[in-house]
């Protein structure tokens, strides 16, 4: 089995923020940060 992604720790590895990620994924900041979390859709 595939060892999960932690998203926080890559996102602050790049030196981005929530809002500029979430833009970049081309979603909102609440859906974000729900994935962030690990909460399902």
């Amino acid at each position: 089995m595939n060892k999960p992604i932690d998203i926080k720790t890559l996102r602050r590895k790049f030196g981005m923020s929530q809002e500029e990620l979430a833009r970049r994924l081309d979603m909102s900041r609440p859906t974000f940060i729900n994935l962030e979390k690990g909460v399902r859709p």
